[in-house]
């Protein structure tokens, strides 16, 4: 009988990640509103992508999404991509519909389109996995972006990074201290 209960339970479940979506989770509702290129002294590693390659160098990505791509989860979170490459998303506001995070290297705004792709892991995402979701994205529809661009700032390190995360989460959600006292924290920052 108990056998019969557990198979029957079993076969009525969803599979594992059945709420996981396909290839692209979205590929216009993210909109790139600044973008802030910026150039470490010293080369960290990228823990937002597999081999975690160094960066020397990136892109401060603000952006507006619809709030249930911003939404934190422990499954089923979109990753965001700046062409093939994952972005570090570092401050998300569903209820602003507003986010910030960073990518590597310097995307070429002329082709390479900003979304938000499958729900895989970023750390899991090698050169070939990006180029598939990038692929994927434009076959959905998904167009390159041609962001406001600020001067580069030079910086220091990973710290100075989440200071300018922080100066630009507070745009577009002044007052948040919700989500941005831990940044302050995690960053050593008053």
């Amino acid at each position: 009988m108990i056998v019969w209960i557990a198979a029957t339970l079993a076969a009525a479940a969803p599979p594992p990640h059945a709420d996981v979506p396909a290839v692209p989770t979205d590929v216009t509702g993210a909109v790139l509103t600044r973008a802030t290129p910026f150039v470490l002294a010293e080369p960290v590693p990228y823990d937002w992508e597999a081999g975690r390659p160094s960066m020397r160098d990136g892109v401060l990505l603000a952006f507006s999404a619809p709030g249930s791509l911003l939404l934190q989860r422990q499954v089923g979170q979109p990753t965001f991509y700046a062409g093939a490459t994952p972005v570090a998303l570092v401050y998300a506001n569903p209820d602003a519909g507003c986010a910030v995070g960073y990518v590597r290297g310097a995307p070429d705004w002329s082709i390479d389109p900003f979304f938000a792709g499958s729900a895989e892991l970023p750390e899991r995402i090698d050169a070939a996995a990006g180029a598939a979701e990038r692929a994927a994205a434009l076959r959905a529809g998904a167009v390159p972006q041609q962001p406001p661009v600020a001067p580069t700032q030079s910086i220091a390190d990973l710290r100075a990074l989440y200071a300018l995360v922080i100066a630009e989460a507070e745009r577009c959600a002044p007052g948040d201290a919700l989500r941005l006292d831990p940044l302050r924290r995690r960053a050593g920052l008053p």
